[in-house]
């Protein structure tokens, strides 16, 4: 069935969104083996690569090709392939809009036998060109606004959303449930990966905007070689020739050198002008071979105006969409796991007891850490932790932190929820990473979620999130780690701990 492995993509590196899913799907089959059995497997896997692919990119490919079953395989090639004939419907599409769209303009007779070319124009190129800019500029400001408010995407404006929804109704239902990992509206989802939906969005929607014109392109061609065109302008607005000469100057200046039969004369302008109501046909005596002139003018109009830079937007985009998918990657759940243990030495030992749950996560869980671990990377020398609800006392949390000073801030419990709002504005420009400290043993109720959720939208993706969970029980922390999956944080981390006698921290 051929490989598996990324198209060019990778943690580091760049892919397609079908890569993305394939490795979404990969690690969630993986996370259902017992732990012991998942770092058994993949260590099997890495002793079989050879030398060349035991770097971080290349184990990472070789683990995708070969890690899979062969059901979770058949799904993979069913989902790249969905896609692809996805795109080649868009762009089909498009093309044959293009074509209809100038077949239709370019047998509109305005006047005695002619086409309006100022129409063609303004249909066939200024609108597509116009929405192709605009296209990009919605592109930029709704990435510029996501990174500045919070990092973590939300939503995608709605080309987004109804260009999702038609994809996912041309889908087969076997791929379907597969592909809203990526362009579906689950909650989680969508904070981890709506940057690859809207950068697969924009390069959809430019490659259609491509396909649009070198159908239109195509067919004028056509309609050039094998029928008798005759063009002419008018315009309601009162127009001088000369001013029209003067705009179309500069709207052809940057072929005009190399292709100056595409640049029309004023003498051109002024005798193919024709007015509706006119018992004069023209002032001047008309070849009628120049009603044809206009032709090399649309033809370099939509090349240069409509394919240029919609090939370039669509190559841009496709860049773009290979940086986020290999974020994206690197992001998904279970990816640092699958890294640690791809990566480790090689040592074969036998555990005196079962091997813990601290350093991964489980599937549909948030992934566990030690505290002091986490400490050692976020904390800082002041370490901040948000008491909620008065969960312990200073003392008792510096000595469970073992840290000689805390920054400790409170919220929940009998504050109001302006109280909690006026906190989390003031901690968003800090720097250092937060820890949240509720009580294990109570249930995570909407108050806490809704402020953890605030919290990590104000202080951004790139802090260290951590919720300190104060004794209870394992199926306490199940509880909460399983709720905490709901908010779709990549980085939040969970960190259970209890308060001894002695002060000393003990990590479950």
């Amino acid at each position: 069935m051929g490989s598996l492995g990324t198209d060019g993509g990778g943690t580091a590196g760049r892919g397609s969104s079908a890569d993305l899913i394939a490795w979404v799907l990969a690690l969630q089959e993986r996370d259902q083996l017992d732990a012991r059995d998942c770092a058994r497997l993949d260590r099997e896997i890495r002793a079989r690569l050879s030398e060349a692919e035991t770097g971080g990119r290349g184990v990472l490919q070789g683990w995708l090709a070969e890690a899979p079953s062969q059901a979770l395989r058949v799904r993979i090639v069913r989902v790249r392939t969905s896609l692809s004939l996805l795109k080649w419907l868009f762009l089909g599409a498009g093309a044959f809009v293009g074509w209809a769209a100038a077949a239709t303009l370019l047998q509109v007779e305005v006047h005695a036998g002619r086409v309006n070319v100022v129409l063609c124009v303004g249909l066939l190129v200024i609108v597509p060109l116009t929405m192709s800019v605009l296209g990009c500029a919605g592109a930029w400001w709704s990435v510029r606004s996501a990174s500045s408010a919070s990092g973590l995407a939300e939503g995608g404006g709605w080309r987004s959303y109804a260009m999702s929804r038609m994809a996912m109704s041309l889908l087969p239902t076997s791929v379907r449930e597969d592909v809203e990992i990526v362009l579906g509206r689950l909650t989680a989802h969508s904070k981890l990966y709506s940057r690859v939906q809207r950068a697969q969005i924009f390069v959809w929607s430019q490659s259609v905007g491509l396909a649009f014109t070198t159908g239109a392109l195509v067919a004028t061609l056509a309609f050039v070689v094998f029928t008798d065109l005759a063009f002419g302008w008018s315009t309601t607005l009162d127009v001088a020739a000369s001013n029209l000469h003067g705009l179309v100057r500069v709207f052809s200046a940057p072929w005009a050198l190399l292709w100056p039969d595409a640049s029309p004369p004023l003498d051109l302008i002024e005798t193919t002008r024709h007015f509706r109501v006119s018992r004069v046909e023209q002032i001047h005596v008309v070849d009628p071979i120049q009603y044809g002139g206009w032709w090399p003018f649309l033809v370099a109009s939509l090349a240069f105006y409509g394919l240029v830079p919609r090939s370039l937007f669509v190559a841009i985009g496709s860049r773009w969409l290979g940086r986020e998918v290999g974020e994206a990657i690197r992001r998904t759940p279970g990816m640092d796991s699958l890294l640690g243990r791809m990566t480790m030495p090689l040592i074969e030992s036998q555990a005196t007891a079962p091997e813990g749950e601290v350093g991964y996560a489980e599937r549909g869980l948030v992934a566990t850490i030690r505290v002091s671990d986490w400490l050692r990377e976020f904390g800082g020398e002041e370490p901040m932790v948000i008491r909620w609800a008065e969960a312990s006392e200073d003392e008792a949390l510096m000595a469970a932190l073992g840290v000689a000073r805390l920054l400790v801030r409170d919220a929940g419990g009998r504050r109001s929820l302006q109280e909690d709002a006026d906190l989390v504005a003031s901690v968003s420009s800090e720097e250092g990473g937060i820890a949240v400290c509720v009580r294990g043993y109570e249930p995570p109720v909407l108050d806490v979620l809704d402020f953890i959720s605030d919290l990590r939208r104000a202080i951004g993706e790139r802090r260290g999130l951590c919720v300190l969970l104060l004794a209870g029980t394992e199926s306490d922390y199940v509880a909460w780690r399983n709720k905490l999956m709901g908010l779709g944080d990549p980085g939040l981390r969970v960190a259970p701990f209890s308060v001894e006698a002695d002060g000393e921290e003990v990590s479950r």
